[in-house]
């Protein structure tokens, strides 16, 4: 009798916890009447970090950049003859700035400040770290590293700018603009 109380005993409360009106509907989310996928008033928090493979942001305009990142702190030109295309750089906190070149972007910097990491290497590792992360490099310079990903259907470069052997900033970009 008490090896058939205890299987009972579960069912009863699995009854009793599936009873309907016990818990908050939980049904699908539906949209508002608008069209946005948020509450009226509401806004959505920008991203904290890129993702951990930032590639895919390389070709967003700045607009759909700035929509998910939020307003930067800074937006500037940059300077000369290659860039008169309108080139300009937007600055955000956290250690990030986005370079863009007409209405695409070409390149991302991560900097002091910045907590994700790019392609598992973090702002402030050692050159070390680096290396065994993502193999040997393409390019060594005096205190730069430069590793290149072929397996983008387009010159992708991450360059790693070492000082006193951890990394300061770490840029991702085409090569080919």
């Amino acid at each position: 009798m008490r090896l058939m109380s205890r299987p009972l005993l579960f069912l009863a409360f699995f009854f009793v916890l599936a009873q309907p009106g016990l818990w908050p509907e939980s049904g699908p989310a539906t949209a508002p009447a608008d069209g946005s996928s948020l509450p009226p008033g509401a806004q959505e928090a920008p991203l904290a970090c890129l993702p951990d493979d930032p590639s895919p942001w390389i070709g967003l305009s700045p607009a759909e950049a700035e929509a998910r990142l939020g307003t930067p702190v800074e937006r500037r030109a940059l300077p000369g003859d290659a860039l008169a295309g309108g080139g300009t750089v937007a600055v955000f906190l956290r250690g990030l700035s986005l370079y863009a070149i007409g209405d695409h972007l070409w390149q991302i910097r991560f900097g002091e400040g910045y907590e994700g990491s790019v392609y598992g290497v973090f702002v402030g590792d050692g050159e070390d770290k680096i290396i065994s992360t993502l193999g040997t490099p393409w390019s060594r310079l005096d205190g730069i590293l430069v590793f290149r990903f072929a397996w983008r259907g387009y010159p992708l470069r991450l360059r790693v700018v070492l000082d006193a052997g951890k990394a300061r900033d770490i840029y991702l970009y085409r090569a080919d603009f």
